[in-house]
């Protein structure tokens, strides 16, 4: 007896899938109304920080702070559009050190000539506007300190500022100094000059007597402040001393590179922008002199502020966080504008903690204020791994359970954190997950019946395998035309940040189930396919039954998650998109989670309506084994909503034949399972076959069904084969541009895909299938493998078995036969036997056999008479087997086609001329070979091929020249017409000046130089034939369009400019002049301008080879770039062609 070689192969189906924001604003007031808090215990309420993975925020991370309100400080202003509290203010004559309470209100005042920074403004709006008098006094309103909790210990809480308070030095005098010495410690401590450098008295005027009571001074625990040397520059950056302290601001080690940054919920990574570092400013904070982001972006209202621990780029510097969120460890200067933003260790135990909670606030922007939603009922999260059932007929290959053998177990992986994330962002677990729901809903067959057995399980089962849904309802009718199956069930869930919704459950019955599958070619005639219609409203009612019946029971945001396969995705895409156009009140997109595995299509909507923003949370899985319901329908523009992932093939891959040779295991024409004989002709599809099947037009191998039933076939196939799919973990998905692993060798190791091949899970399943229906198994071999580009079929066998393979002509003609052995763990071809060009006659038939033992495989084709055929070609994996087959283009065209193939392959390469030019045919070595625009042969040698071209008449005349380009296997394409783009283009222009636009087609520069520009107003601007726009005096906030087009090749572009009244007069760069390789700086540019002028700048860099610079000034130096100096320059985009440069000199 054989011993068997027992496949180890999986297949790996991966198909891949990301909004800035910054920290929460501040919140919002009424000016004179005193801030009433809601009654909350917060020791019992606050937390610590909650961080959940996001990949749409930069940081990689999302974080949730419970916040407290503790002390008071000036913050919002007060303006004469606050009405009467204005005059109150401006007519008091009782202030105190600048403060005065009217109404039980408290108040600070502040003139321009009291504030730090306010000299260094130059007129940038990133600056406080005094409206150039610093004589007058501006009021601003004390409100409550909004603290955010890093860390809370019982009744200890580490607590950080939620905005920016103040703006004040780091140290009244130059000089390189400690936190120990600075007066930034004195200040915001209230110590007495002996304390600090400067020798300047702070116990009356202060921070920590203007925020807190003495009752709160007492609550405010005694630190021990840590002043540790700088993280990178070491001694360079010495810390100094430690210090006893109740109030400090944050060190570098509390906001990145350590376990005790990462827990208050900072990124360890200091370079990274990141969301949690980022924060805003208070208006008094503003008025005081701290510079704030003014630009349209993510960025916009942030501030910098200062930490305590020392620089490391020279004299007088001190560590900061950059309004984007990356840590300045090099140090900016103490005399910066920068903001505080100070830290406390408070003790709850020694506060009235009824009204001090403030909700929360995220990185991601969202703010919660007052009381916390009272969710104690809710279970934390439910994150873990089970067992989840399904149905199968191939019990003999997977492992199943039960005594009836058709019921098979796998694991799963479960975590309702995903239902927190928008629909629209690609979730790798939450994928895996759904194929398992879906599979799960199959039903358990006792005819004719279809119960819902093993989706009740995994649902509301009440083993430990349950994912604890509750409220289950199902719908499992007996199949018939267009009914469908389907399971609903619901729980309240929360995240890890304590986020709360109403989770449904849906499963929708897949596969195929007896008359049911008949839905499937139900096409009706309107624009949605009536078969999957009529199963989605059905679907679509049961769910808005349940939400009305249990509404009571769902009270949080609701949120759906619906899968399905094969036809229960048909119906679950139709469903999706039914909840996307608002079928049930309240559900929104972003709550809606469908996901359809091999879905077939469904509606003949435009492509970009069914693609459109409103369904892109519609998921499609497509796999090339679910033909029949594509096939059924393509010719008639059926497609499915929402995002559509299909395996790589020849409509969708250009470099498919070279791919092709990784997927095989063995290939030949035709294949049949253990010296089961079927009738084979040749079939001449038509074109109008051919068209609806997108199947090349020639003959193709055709195994006769005698007498099977479409329907009743595909009704198994689908089953038996998925089933063994998903049973392997073998259908996940990706977002394509993240592709990492998988794809089982369809596209080779180029791709950074494992190994694996798409042959061998069809040959593990095909046992199965033949023994139970061998006709299904040979329609799976001849019409659901692929016919490459090249006209081949691709037929899989496994390696430990026999097999024997007749073959029918019913033609005169001949015929090529090819078997190789490609082994998938090296992607490598061990053995190649071709029998090329065998002359045939209608009705003979030729016979194949496949002998296997444990160590090799032989295989003999016999003709009419019995006799042995010997092969044209046989080759081992000493001989040279592989040739190449290069392309190349002559002007006039472009070709395709190509690359690497085993000795014996058939290759097809194709030529396309261009307007106004003639395909002149196929050469190689200046002979002409084929006139055919494609070029279809037997590969037995290394080719180099060339497409020549001709013009047309009155085009003039191009004779075949010999090619002169060097051979290549790539494909050649002509140039294609790009999106219009038009680069320095300045929005805002000084009346008066000029600038040039230029055009960018992707074509060459004799088209480019072609394009008409036109003005749309003459008398605000003009433009000249070289994109040259003169903006004319005098037109000062007027607007004009200037266009640039070519009728010839349907390309144009506008782009509006606005004259601008004022003009800039300078533009001055201030900042350290000295950094250390690889490391960056941020320079700042004060620009001196008229009123209503553009003060935008372009930054650029003398040399991008040691250092680059961005629109906000930061200088990012490269390693490379030590000793080097590079010339940093900030230019006006007004016209007026004003900039400066600044030098910086790289340690």
């Amino acid at each position: 007896m054989k011993k068997r070689k027992i496949l180890h192969r999986l297949l790996v189906f991966v198909l891949t899938i990301a909004m800035l924001a910054g920290i929460c604003p501040q919140g919002i007031h009424i000016a004179d109304v005193p801030l009433t808090l809601p009654e909350v215990k917060a020791a019992d309420t606050i937390g610590n920080p909650k961080i959940e993975e996001d990949t749409t925020m930069t940081a990689g991370q999302k974080v949730t702070w419970d916040c407290i309100y503790f002390g008071s400080y000036p913050q919002s202003e007060i303006t004469s559009k606050d009405g009467s509290v204005y005059n109150k203010l401006k007519n008091a004559t009782s202030w105190d050190n600048n403060d005065t309470t009217i109404d039980g209100v408290k108040y600070r005042r502040l003139k321009g000539e009291d504030a730090t920074q306010h000299a260094y403004s130059g007129g940038s709006e990133q600056y406080y506007d005094w409206n150039d008098d610093y004589t007058t006094y501006h009021y601003f309103k004390y409100e409550p300190i909004k603290w955010r909790v890093l860390n809370k210990d019982n009744n200890d809480v580490f607590l950080l500022s939620d905005i920016a308070l103040d703006d004040q030095r780091y140290n009244e005098k130059w000089a390189t100094i400690t936190w120990e010495k600075s007066s930034m410690r004195s200040w915001i401590n209230g110590y007495k000059a002996s304390e600090n450098q400067p020798e300047i008295d702070y116990s009356n005027k202060n921070f920590i007597d203007t925020a807190f009571s003495t009752a709160q001074k007492n609550a405010i625990k005694t630190t021990k402040v840590e002043n540790r040397n700088n993280i990178h520059y070491g001694s360079a950056g010495q810390g100094g001393n430690d210090t006893s302290d109740k109030i400090f601001l944050l060190s570098e080690r509390e906001v990145y590179n350590t376990d005790d940054a990462k827990k208050y919920g900072f990124v360890l990574d200091g370079e990274v922008y990141d969301e949690a570092r980022r924060c805003k400013c208070s208006t008094y904070a503003y008025a005081m002199g701290t510079w704030r982001n003014v630009e349209d972006s993510e960025y916009n209202g942030n501030a910098l502020w200062f930490l305590r621990s020392p620089g490391g780029s020279g004299y007088g510097d001190v560590t900061a966080v950059y309004d984007f969120g990356r840590v300045n460890s090099g140090g900016t200067s103490i005399f910066s504008d920068h903001s505080v933003r100070p830290a406390i260790h408070l003790d709850l135990s020694s506060i009235d903690t009824a009204n001090i909670y403030a909700g929360t606030v995220c990185s991601d922007g969202t703010v919660n204020e007052g009381k916390k939603e009272d969710t104690d009922n809710i279970a934390s999260p439910l994150q873990k791994s089970g067992e989840f059932k399904f149905e199968t007929s191939l019990h003999k290959i997977i492992n199943t359970s039960g005594g009836d053998k058709k019921t098979a177990k796998y694991i799963y992986d479960y975590d309702e954190n995903w239902f927190f994330t928008p629909s629209t962002t690609y979730q790798h677990g939450l994928t895996k997950m759904s194929i398992r729901g879906a599979v799960a809903g199959y039903g358990v067959m006792d005819a004719p019946h279809s119960i819902d057995t093993n989706i009740k399980y995994l649902m509301a089962g009440t083993d430990k395998n349950s994912l604890e849904f509750t409220n289950y309802e199902s719908s499992y009718p007996d199949p018939k035309t267009n009914t469908i199956g389907y399971a609903i069930s619901s729980k309240n869930i929360k995240n890890s940040a304590g986020k709360t919704g109403s989770l449904l459950m849906v499963t929708v019955r897949g596969g195929g189930y007896m008359d049911e599958w008949g839905g499937n070619f139900d096409l009706g005639t309107k624009d949605e396919h009536q078969g999957f219609n009529e199963a989605a409203l059905q679907v679509r009612d049961g769910i808005k039954k349940y939400v009305e019946k249990y509404k009571d029971k769902l009270p949080y945001e609701l949120k759906v998650w619906i899968s399905g396969y094969s036809r229960g995705a048909a119906t679950t895409n139709r469903v999706a998109k039914m909840l996307d156009d608002g079928a049930v009140e309240g559900l929104t997109r972003d709550n809606i989670y469908a996901f359809c595995f091999e879905c077939p299509q469904n509606t003949t909507k435009t492509q970009s309506y069914v693609e459109s923003d409103k369904y892109k949370n519609i998921v499609s899985i497509v796999n090339s084994v679910d033909l029949v319901p594509k096939v059924a329908m393509s010719g008639f523009e059926f497609k499915r909503y929402g995002t559509v992932y299909q395996l790589p093939n020849i409509r969708a891959l250009a470099d498919y034949g070279i791919a092709r040779a990784k997927m095989v295991k063995c290939y030949t024409d035709l294949i049949t399972y253990n010296k089961l004989a079927l009738g084979a002709r040749m079939y001449d599809w038509t074109e109008k076959e051919v068209k609806n099947l997108y199947l090349p037009m020639q003959a193709v191998v055709y195994l006769t069904k005698e007498g099977l039933a479409q329907a009743s076939m595909m009704d198994k196939l689908m089953d038996d084969l998925c089933d063994v799919a998903v049973n392997r973990e073998n259908y996940y998905m990706r977002l394509q541009a993240n592709m990492i692993s998988g794809m089982a060798g369809v596209l080779g190791k180029n791709s950074g895909l494992d190994t694996g091949a798409l042959a061998v899970t069809i040959a593990r399943v095909i046992p199965g299938l033949a023994a139970k229906h061998p006709l299904d198994n040979a329609y799976l071999l001849t019409h659901l493998i692929p016919i490459d580009e090249n006209g081949q079929k691709i037929v899989c066998i496994p390696e430990d078995a026999d097999y024997k393979v007749d073959l029918k002509a019913t033609d005169n003609g001949t015929m090529t036969y090819t078997v190789m052995n490609q082994n998938l763990e090296t992607n490598e071809c061990s053995q190649v036997k071709s029998y090329v060009d065998i002359p045939i006659k209608e009705g003979e038939v030729y016979k194949s056999t496949f002998e296997t033992d444990t160590e090799s495989s032989t295989e003999t084709l016999k003709n009419v008479s019995g006799d042995e055929v010997q092969p044209s070609i046989e080759k081992g994996a000493s001989e040279d087997i592989k040739k190449q087959v290069n392309v190349t283009a002559q002007s006039g065209g472009s070709v395709t086609g190509g690359g690497s193939y085993t000795i014996s392959e058939y290759a097809k390469v194709t030529a396309e001329p261009e307007t106004n030019y003639t395909f002149a045919g196929w050469y190689e070595n200046d002979n002409l070979i084929s006139k055919e625009k494609e070029y279809r042969f037997c590969v037995q040698n290394n080719r180099n091929l060339s497409a020549h071209f001709s013009k047309n008449a009155n085009q003039g005349t191009q004779k075949p020249s010999s090619n002169t380009t060097k051979p290549s296997g790539n494909t050649t394409k002509a140039p294609s017409i790009k999106p219009f783009k038009a680069t320095g283009k300045p929005k805002q222009i000084a009346a008066g000046k000029k600038v040039n636009l230029k055009a960018e087609i992707g074509l060459p520069d004799s088209i480019t130089k072609q394009l008409t520009w036109k003005s749309s107003n003459t008398k605000v601007a003009t433009v000249n034939a070289d994109g040259v726009v003169t903006v004319k005096k005098k037109t000062g906030g007027k607007k004009v369009t200037i266009t640039a087009s070519n009728d010839k090749i349907k390309v144009s572009a506008s782009w509006k400019v606005t004259s601008m009244k004022g003009i800039v007069k300078k533009v001055k760069i201030t900042g350290t002049k000295t950094v250390k390789a690889g490391k960056s700086l941020k320079l700042k540019a004060n620009v001196t301008a008229t009123k209503k002028a553009n003060k935008k700048l372009q930054w650029t860099s003398s040399n991008a080879k040691y250092a680059t610079v961005n629109a906000k000034g930061v200088v990012k130096t490269k390693k490379v770039a030590k000793g080097k100096t590079i010339k940093i320059t900030a230019m006006a985009t007004d016209g007026s062609n004003k900039k400066a440069t600044f030098k910086v000199k790289v340690k």
